[in-house]
């Protein structure tokens, strides 16, 4: 399906018909920069191989629920895990939870470490869209809030959000939860991936009205369908396969 294109400046224009205290949305991976940081905390971790015991035993467990074999290091069993995904045997939405889990048994303070010099290494920067960061700066200057919704691990796009600089006020992400001072294996609820995007969006305007809301793929639909004004930002192919579920919905012009 072809979308109508919106101009930068028409969608500015559109936006300031509503109040501030409404909100921003934005997805990360796709949409705000290009490539997927979540993919590429997965690559470095199974490169530098720490993995505590929480996040082998959790990587144990998902093989064994596979029918996969449960020997071998962290990075054999993740990579199985992903060779799963990338094969259709393993939800989507459950990889992203097992690469977020990776980090169990880290400390914060040793995954946020981690996570910003991935950030530099990955020259995230330079992946940038451009046309949606001039947006959301110009929505800055006028003090609106807005939030970033990815279903990456919270450290990296925490960490790729505050090294670039970027006007947003909270990040939701993939979250593990704390077990004392250390990183678990449980997932905070609710996940933002698909309809989890527009619960965990929901529960953090705490019923407020989102503005806007950008996307590329097809587990951003919920989300745009939460939003007055959904815009797509170089959208894939199943975000355009699902285009018709989403009214009003347009592509904002590079």
């Amino acid at each position: 399906m072809n979308l109508p294109f919106v101009s930068k400046d028409a969608l500015l224009e559109e936006l300031s018909k509503f109040p501030k205290e409404a909100y921003i949305a934005t997805d990360a991976d796709g949409t705000l920069w290009s490539g997927d940081v979540g993919e590429d905390f997965y690559r470095a971790m199974v490169e530098q191989g720490d993995f505590r015991e929480e996040a082998l035993n959790e990587l144990r467990g998902l093989n064994r629920e596979l029918g996969l074999s449960t020997e071998g290091t962290g990075a054999s069993l993740s990579r199985a895990l992903f060779s799963a995904y990338e094969a259709g045997k393993f939800a989507e939405s459950r990889c992203c939870a097992m690469i977020a889990a990776l980090s169990a048994g880290w400390t914060t303070k040793e995954l946020d470490a981690f996570c910003v010099a991935l950030v530099e290494k990955e020259n995230v920067r330079e992946r940038l869209h451009d046309e949606l960061v001039h947006v959301l700066t110009e929505l800055a200057r006028r003090g609106v809030k807005m939030v970033v919704v990815s279903a990456s691990p919270v450290g990296i796009v925490r960490a790729g959000v505050a090294a670039l600089n970027l006007p947003l006020d909270h990040v939701i992400a993939v979250t593990p939860e704390l077990v004392g001072d250390r990183l678990g294996t449980r997932i905070v609820d609710p996940m933002p991936y698909g309809e989890g995007k527009a619960q965990a969006l929901q529960k953090e305007i705490e019923g407020r009205t989102c503005m806007a809301a950008f996307g590329d793929n097809a587990f951003d639909v919920p989300m745009l369908l939460h939003s007055k004004i959904p815009v797509a930002v170089r959208p894939k192919p199943r975000l355009l396969a699902r285009a018709g579920e989403v009214p009003n919905l347009r592509t904002l012009t590079r």
